[in-house]
């Protein structure tokens, strides 16, 4: 009995042997717990796709520099502007369709910059979506063709109302909330008559947007830059010691208030030759008013042109960048920081006047980026907490789908 009991616990044993087999490779789509204890799909294997997480609200820090993958977007946009009905089930058709281009742009690293032109701009997001973005933002979706009246970039003393002196403008904010800025008097001094961003008024047939980026350094792109008919600086950056790499020629200089305030603090300025229009963004807040941009004006605005962005401008490209971001993150499963860098407004702000803009100095900066400094100009260390580089790039790309915009990639053509 006992040698029975033996030999019929050892037939059970090996039936649980063999259905443990079986169930292994057998039975498609089971998920078996990792031998090392975790919870089943800790370490997925590199073949197995995880699904998107589901987005939850407002971004704390993601890590930037690393390189997302692409597929069509879920229907994006702020709270405060809804997408058109539908969108939301033409963007899942697109991101089936896109999912293997992103796949294979993933597998060539992290970090690098966006590829330069083609077809591959605007990959990152389904053109029709950034088409809806724009329609329903009220963006023009062509340069030189925002109506004039309808359409505001910068403030200009058509739009300035009131009188004694003090100035006062009409402005919508990002929920399209009205309401009004008011100006003093050495502010509106600086205001051109009329925006030239509108109707056409002003409009370059080419442009270079040139970013700080320490990869333009040995690119050579100094006389390519300065063939375009109009070029843009970022924060007021130098170049002098970098003209074969930047060039020298400098239409316009976009800045941040903190550009603005060191500006401010010197006590002399040696101004760009031939001078530049000197744009700033931030001029909605009544403390950057009173403290900075006031001053500013007063100090240096018969000196140089001194320009600014029209608020609503600003709250249109501000509603703009949280749909794109909001899309991103559905179809990427990543969540990614919320502040815009100025580079983005920058970017914005030359596609209402230029028919084509090449942009140079704009690949994404990670911390484990050895080859190129922060900065071309600085050894400045690098912020990644801040801004979210790797998105920017892809919105940049969006972008490029609509208008036509090309970033340039530091070595190669």
């Amino acid at each position: 009995m006992k040698a029975l009991g033996t030999a019929r616990g050892f037939r059970l044993v090996l039936a649980g042997a063999l259905a443990v087999v079986l169930l292994r490779v057998g039975m498609v789509g089971l998920v078996l717990p990792p031998l090392h204890g975790g919870s089943p799909g800790a370490a997925a294997p590199a073949h197995e796709v995880k699904p998107p997480a589901r987005h939850r609200g407002r971004p704390h820090g993601a890590g930037p520099g690393k390189r997302a993958r692409a597929g069509g977007p879920a229907a994006a946009s702020p709270a405060a502007a809804p997408p058109a009905a539908g969108a939301a089930a033409e963007a899942s058709r697109a991101s089936a369709a896109g999912g293997a281009g992103g796949a294979a742009r993933e597998a060539a690293g992290e970090g690098g910059g966006a590829g330069a032109g083609g077809p591959d701009l605007g990959g990152e997001v389904d053109r029709g979506e950034v088409w809806r973005l724009l329609r329903d933002i009220g963006f023009p979706a062509a340069p030189c063709t925002g109506e004039a009246g309808k359409w505001k970039v910068l403030l200009a003393s058509e739009y300035v109302t009131g009188a004694g002196g003090q100035g006062r403008v009409d402005v919508l904010n990002e929920k399209d909330h009205a309401s009004h800025l008011s100006l003093a008097p050495e502010l509106v001094g600086t205001f051109p008559e009329e925006d030239y961003g509108v109707g056409g008024r002003r409009c370059h047939d080419t442009c270079a947007l040139v970013g700080n980026s320490g990869t333009v350094l040995r690119s050579g792109w100094g006389p390519e830059i300065d063939a375009h008919d109009a070029v843009m600086r970022i924060n007021i950056a130098p170049f002098q010691g970098f003209q074969q790499d930047v060039g020298r020629k400098t239409t316009y200089d976009f800045s941040n208030r903190e550009n603005a305030r060191k500006l401010l603090q010197r006590r002399s300025v040696r101004w760009r030759d031939p001078k530049s229009d000197l744009l700033f963004f931030e001029i909605n807040s009544p403390v950057n008013r009173a403290k900075i941009f006031g001053p500013l004006a007063k100090k240096y605005g018969k000196a140089n042109p001194i320009r600014f962005v029209h608020p609503t401008f600003v709250s249109r490209s501000m509603k703009l960048w949280h749909a794109l971001k909001q899309s991103l993150e559905r179809q990427n499963g990543k969540e990614y920081h919320d502040k815009p860098m100025s580079g983005f407004y920058a970017v914005l702000f030359m596609a209402q006047i230029c028919r084509r803009l090449d942009m140079y100095g704009f690949e994404a900066y990670t911390k484990r980026s050895k080859t190129s400094p922060y900065h071309y100009f600085d050894a400045v260390q690098g912020v990644t907490t801040a801004h979210s580089f790797d998105m920017a790039l892809d919105m940049f790309k969006a972008l490029g789908g609509v208008f036509d915009i090309t970033v340039k990639e530091a070595g190669k053509a």
